[in-house]
């Protein structure tokens, strides 16, 4: 008589099947990882832009004594926020990093004048340099985020 069981063949026909299935899930599954990372990022900026708007505006000393401007200054994998004009040696600093594979490019800093808040219009872009996905943002010269794309 013959043994019951299943062929070579149809082995790998189902180990193939699963492998195939385990590779799709896994780029659908890191293309919606790199996707949150950037949207989440690009949230994280937006609200960083509206607080140094924000203590600008209503002239937060944090402790100095005086009030001044507040703002943004960009480089290629991070951004730091700054109080008065920006000085890579302060110690005030606020240091953001975007993490391992975004990428920002601004066309200028973005200082937020005391008192009135506003500041001159820019474009800040987000990239991922694995997904290729970007995002955009352009603000007016009243801070207002005209465009988010």
């Amino acid at each position: 008589m013959f043994a019951k069981g299943f062929t070579i063949i149809e082995l790998l026909v189902v180990m193939g099947i699963f492998a195939i299935l385990a590779t799709l899930s896994t780029l659908s599954l890191t293309q919606a990882q790199h996707s949150t990372s950037l949207n989440s990022t690009v949230n994280t900026l937006i609200s960083d832009l509206k607080r140094q708007q924000d203590k600008a505006m209503i002239g937060d000393t944090e402790g100095r004594g005086t009030h001044s401007n507040y703002g943004i200054h960009f480089d290629s994998t991070d951004y730091v926020l700054f109080h008065d004009t920006y000085n890579v040696t302060d110690t005030t600093n606020f240091l953001v990093n975007l993490g391992g594979t975004l990428h920002i490019t601004a066309s200028n800093d973005i200082i937020f004048a005391k008192g009135s808040g506003e500041s001159s219009a820019t474009t800040i872009t987000l990239s991922d340099t694995v997904s290729h996905q970007q995002k955009s943002l352009t603000i007016n010269q009243y801070g207002v985020i005209t465009a988010l794309n």
